[in-house]
């Protein structure tokens, strides 16, 4: 009996927990922000290094704006299509330095300062790059491109005299193979990268010095768009599945899960950027009828 009664409490304390643990994450929603037009779509978000700010990229509108997190007003934007008539925006970054990355399809990765003023522009063309869908830059200033299509994984590039140069310690020369559809990368807090592939299920874990590959995560609806907090969390949208977004501790392991439905997403959830405390969440619904923009969410 004893042993039967003991069996039953640690099932009960095991339950407890996983309560405690899902109700640590219960999201409620705080607004929307952003202004793109019916019809047209949303991709990607970041927050400034003070998070006063949310940057997000515009697919159809071929461009980035800038808006304050407390009032929704924006206060900035770009025309990626000024600087090349193909330029889809489809994933923004924030690097340690407060500068924005913005890969564009055609394919060019810009650099721009705070208030979205071009600092650079980088064409990736020669080194096979197809269709970048994501870019972050790691604490040393090395810059990481994942390619959808074409050489499909991620490049790892150092910046020298407004040019980009190859790391050849990284991969194969700079290159590693993985995947078949990734898309915006994130930081773990090792410092390691970490890519989603949406044609699969799972995350991957790449080492930034030599581009050693490990399985982050699996078993998840097709991941997309990832961020991360301060303590190692990581948050995933899943596009168009019917799970909108899933929560990861820092080892990998599923937190908690919310459907779109549960988020308010009424077309597909395309980006995510999150307050380093982790009690901020800015979900993108891409193209619902009111115009594309971020859902917010505090915990």
């Amino acid at each position: 009996m004893f042993k039967g009664r003991m069996c039953g409490l640690v099932v009960l304390i095991a339950l407890l927990f996983a309560v405690a643990s899902v109700g640590a994450y219960a999201l409620e929603p705080a607004g929307k922000i952003g202004s793109a037009a019916p019809g047209n779509s949303v991709r990607g978000a970041a927050l400034s290094l003070d998070e006063k700010y949310l940057y997000i990229a515009g697919v159809q509108d071929m461009a980035v704006w800038k808006y304050d997190a407390a009032t929704g007003e924006m206060v900035a934007s770009v025309r990626l299509s000024a600087l090349n008539p193909g330029a889809y925006g489809k994933a923004v970054f924030v690097d340690k330095n407060g500068h924005v990355w913005a890969p564009g399809t055609v394919p060019e990765l810009y650099q721009f300062d705070a208030d979205l003023n071009l600092i650079a522009t980088y064409d990736l063309r020669p080194f096979g790059i197809v269709n970048p869908e994501g870019a972050v830059v790691l604490a040393d200033g090395s810059v990481i491109v994942s390619d959808r299509s074409g050489s499909v994984g991620v490049w790892k590039f150092t910046v020298a005299d407004g040019k980009l140069e190859r790391a050849a310690s990284f991969g194969d020369n700079g290159h590693v193979a993985l995947g078949s559809d990734v898309r915006q990368l994130a930081i773990a807090a090792d410092g390691a990268i970490l890519v989603g592939d949406y044609a699969s299920t799972t995350i991957y874990k790449v080492d930034p010095e030599t581009g050693a590959v490990s399985t982050f995560a699996s078993d998840l609806a097709n991941p997309y768009h990832l961020a991360t907090d301060a303590a190692g969390n990581v948050y995933v949208v899943h596009y168009s599945d019917a799970v909108g977004l899933t929560i990861l501790d820092a080892a990998g392991n599923v937190v908690t899960t919310s459907s779109r439905a549960d988020l308010g997403i009424t077309s597909e959830a395309s980006g995510i950027a999150v307050t380093a405390d982790g009690k901020t969440l800015y979900i993108l619904d891409q193209r619902p009828a009111d115009g594309g923009g971020a859902r917010v969410f505090t915990r």
